[in-house]
């Protein structure tokens, strides 16, 4: 039968693997795009379209979108976008300062 390796087995192969680095780099680039760039957009869109015909005070909406924006004015429904914009823009900035040393990223942010 066949024999499974272990998890240190496996890891030993890979430290320092450039294929290893370059499937984390190809995957965090894709779940960035699109968990953190376009399901927001697409939510964003949503709640503004149903913001212009003053639909944000229904049950219906509320029940489906109000958690993205319960904790604000109706206003100022956009306003969780704009602070995950700016996580994602500080994610960008330590992502390529990742270069530096480790202290020069800790004083960077």
């Amino acid at each position: 039968f066949f024999k499974q390796k272990t998890a240190y087995e496996i890891s030993a192969c890979l430290v320092g693997s450039e294929m290893c680095i370059r499937d984390r780099f190809s995957v965090g680039i894709v779940n960035l795009a699109g968990w953190g760039i376009i399901f927001p957009l697409l939510a964003f869109m949503i709640l503004k379209k149903l913001a212009a015909k003053n639909e944000l005070e229904s049950k219906a909406v509320q029940n489906v979108y109000g958690f993205l924006y319960f904790g604000y004015k109706p206003q100022y429904f956009f306003w969780d976008f704009v602070i995950l914009m700016r996580k994602i823009v500080s994610i960008l900035i330590l992502i390529s300062l990742s270069r530096l040393q480790p202290f020069l990223q800790g004083i960077s942010v």
